[in-house]
């Protein structure tokens, strides 16, 4: 099946990138920061000897200003910029929104640290900042792991991205947590759970679907960080194209 065929019935696709190598700079680069943010707090010093999940536990436990200060600092590193501009991503992009006629409204790097994540989420759509009224059909997320992991899954609903499903953004439950989406889902129980899947992202591999699509978090019991990151584009030619642009 083509790329453009699957993504029109399951919302979704998986690639492999051309340029694999870049991952291990930008994962390199997450632990470098998070030692320097430790080595800044001047906390205790024996951590540094941990593991980076044990390190970053740390670091949201006790200097939530430098788990900050890595998610800004990323936001600007060039390797994520470059990762995105990979040429088996763009040559999709192409194809479904058109040859030179998309941006990238959106790009961020996700530090999630397991069992007790606090960014995690049930059914919900991706979105620009206006998340309960735009349903984006013909926008696309772009989610790469960038360590090995076992949490580099999540649950999606094949077809969802087709239906009219109401989203409501709610406020974060603590410093630590992201905003929550509850998705009303305009789909029957049947439908859901035949057509829920688990799918497994292996480092080296890149996530396409639409932001149209319904996924959520999965949670497993495994003590690790997982560093991803992910973007989102939208085509010029999109009905809702300058509106989003202008609230970004």
């Amino acid at each position: 099946m083509n790329q453009i065929k699957e993504l029109d019935i399951k919302g979704y696709f998986i690639l492999k990138l051309k340029e694999p190598k870049r991952l291990l700079k930008i994962e390199n680069m997450v632990k470098l920061l998070i030692d320097n943010e430790l080595m800044i707090a001047n906390l205790n010093k024996s951590v540094l000897e941990e593991s980076t999940a044990s390190k970053y536990e740390f670091l949201m436990k006790n200097y939530t200003k430098g788990k900050s200060k890595i998610y800004n600092i990323l936001k600007s590193y060039i390797d994520i910029d470059l990762l995105f501009s990979d040429k088996k991503i763009l040559k999709s992009l192409d194809k479904i929104l058109g040859a030179n006629k998309y941006f990238k409204l959106f790009q961020a790097c996700r530090l999630d640290y397991y069992p007790n994540n606090e960014h995690s989420l049930d059914w919900h759509q991706d979105a620009f900042k206006n998340a309960s009224n735009i349903n984006l059909r013909d926008s696309i997320t772009v989610w790469i792991p960038i360590n090995k992991s076992k949490n580099h899954s999540l649950y999606i609903i094949e077809g969802s991205h087709k239906g009219n499903h109401k989203q409501i953004v709610k406020k974060r439950k603590n410093k630590f947590s992201s905003e929550s989406l509850e998705l009303k889902l305009n789909l029957n129980n049947k439908y859901i759970y035949e057509n829920t899947k688990l799918i497994r992202i292996k480092k080296g591999e890149a996530l396409v679907m639409s932001m149209a699509l319904a996924h959520k978090s999965n949670i497993t019991d495994e003590k690790e960080l997982r560093i991803t990151c992910l973007s989102r584009f939208i085509s010029f030619n999109s009905k809702d194209f300058f509106r989003v642009s202008e609230e970004q």
